[in-house]
Formats: C-alpha cells, sequence, structure tokens
C-alpha cells in the first residue's frame, strides 16, 4: 500500500519517495478508512471476522507509518469528514468504485 508513488506531470511519469509522501498516503488512507466505517454504520452494515482481518492487514502500513495516535487523529478526522468528502479529498470522485463480492465481502444486495 505504501510502496512507490508514480505522479504523473504533462504526460511523464515522475517519481516521487520519501517520507513525506508515505506519511501523506497514510494520512488519506486512515481518513478514506474512518469515513467508510462511518458511512457502514449509518448504513448498518457490519464487518465479519474475515473482513475486519483483512482490513487490519491492509490499515496496518499505514497505522505503522503515522504511530497509534496519529492514525486514531486521522480516522476519527474521516469519521467527521463523511465517506464522500474523503473520496474528493483522496481525488477519487468521478472514478467507478467496484466491491468485491467474494471472501465475505458485501452481499450484492447491500452493494451500491
Amino acid at each position: 500500500m505504501l510502496g512507490s508513488l508514480d505522479v504523473v506531470v504533462d504526460g511523464r511519469s515522475v517519481q516521487i519517495g520519501g517520507p513525506k509522501p508515505r506519511a501523506l498516503l497514510a494520512v488519506l488512507a486512515a481518513r478514506l478508512g474512518g469515513a467508510a466505517e462511518a458511512e457502514r454504520f449509518e448504513l448498518g452494515i457490519l464487518l465479519g471476522p474475515n473482513n475486519i482481518r483483512l482490513a487490519e492487514r491492509h490499515l496496518h502500513p499505514a497505522r505503522a507509518a503515522l504511530g497509534e495516535r496519529g492514525f486514531e487523529a486521522a480516522w476519527a478526522d474521516g469519521q467527521r469528514l463523511g465517506f464522500h468528502e474523503a473520496l474528493a479529498e483522496a481525488g477519487l470522485t468521478g472514478r467507478e468504485v467496484s466491491v468485491d463480492h467474494s471472501a465475505g465481502s458485501l452481499p450484492p444486495s447491500l452493494a451500491r
């Protein structure tokens, strides 16, 4: 998740690395996670044990990069921000978001 970061400027790929871009990605991941959790809570959707473990595994690098207090603060910011605002902040608006229905994910009837 927090590997190399590619940025395209004037149609050319520019490599960016180092602690600051990784920290930014970690903050965005934590805020998106917090916003998604708040959205699920509002809709009454609970994650099953398999999805909880999967989410924890994917968020571990962000938690490690920010430290526990930093991660929790970014997560809480995402919860207050809201899901659509967090997507916009991360530059993900206007893109199709898909839901994987395998391995205990949301059933098709709950996917939007």
